[in-house]
């Protein structure tokens, strides 16, 4: 089953997205999504809501009237298994999903109505559009080695000053995680930044240090020419080595796929 999990912290917002298309039909698959559900519940202290994107989300239930009434049970204990997990509220919104059915949760033909059902009166600043910039971006929090690891899902260009202020709000809603000094080790492989970008990013990154940021590296250049407002390393063990160097990141901890396996 896959299943995209976003957490917006401050809005207390889960986001729940299928992107591909799923079906669930029988328990198992419910104690799946109930399993997923609680992994990327890790990281809350506190009541949220949940939106959910239902366009490639189908229930098929069982035919027999005793399989129909475990169906109907098992989605039972999950809502009340997530409402003993502080879930306030849920939604989903159908989007280009036109097939008419019964989802197990209040469910709306807009993201604008799911979001009103929900309180989410700005719907165009909270919530991330599938595909977007904002939605590719993804953190590896690496608290052990006090390290936050950023890395992006598609390829994207920062060309604009708006991109700069989504990947400061992301971080900075990631950081609500966090009560020490961190570094930024960044996945550069699917990202390009503009050098007319350059002062942007560097007047972000001057902000963070306000908020214990002690060290940024990036790794793998997106291409050959690439260049990068902050010093980049070819693979990701060497800039994890780097930030060893300052005591912060184990080198053998770097899982990077470049190492040569040992004989």
């Amino acid at each position: 089953m896959n299943v995209e999990f976003e957490s917006d912290y401050r809005a207390r917002i889960l986001f729940i997205r299928f992107p591909e298309k799923t079906e669930i039909s029988t328990c198992a698959q419910i104690l799946k999504l109930r399993s997923l559900w609680t992994e990327a519940l890790r990281s809350w202290h506190s009541p949220y809501k949940a939106l959910i994107e239902c366009k490639n989300l189908y229930i098929a239930a069982p035919h027999s009237t005793e399989e129909q009434r475990k169906f109907n049970k098992a989605w039972e204990h999950f809502f009340a298994f997530l409402k003993g997990f502080h879930l306030q509220k849920m939604a989903g919104y159908l989007g280009d999903n036109t097939k008419v059915e019964t989802y197990p949760f209040t469910t709306f033909a807009t993201i604008e109505e799911a979001c009103a059902y929900l309180g989410l009166r700005d719907f165009n600043k909270t919530v991330t559009k599938p595909g977007d910039f904002r939605s590719s971006i993804a953190f590896d929090n690496q608290f052990r080695q006090h390290t936050i690891e950023m890395s992006f899902a598609s390829p994207q260009k920062i060309d604009s000053k708006k991109k700069i202020n989504l990947l400061k709000s992301k971080l900075t809603n990631n950081l609500m995680q966090w009560h020490s000094k961190w570094n930024l080790l960044i996945n550069c492989t699917h990202l390009e930044i503009e050098p007319d970008m350059f002062e942007d990013f560097e007047n972000m990154i001057q902000f963070f240090k306000g908020f214990f940021l002690t060290s940024l590296i990036g790794y793998g250049p997106a291409n050959k020419g690439a260049q990068y407002p902050f010093p980049i390393f070819r693979s990701r063990h060497k800039a994890a080595a780097q930030l060893t160097s300052i005591g912060n990141i184990a080198a053998e901890e770097a899982n990077c796929n470049s190492r040569k396996k040992q004989p």
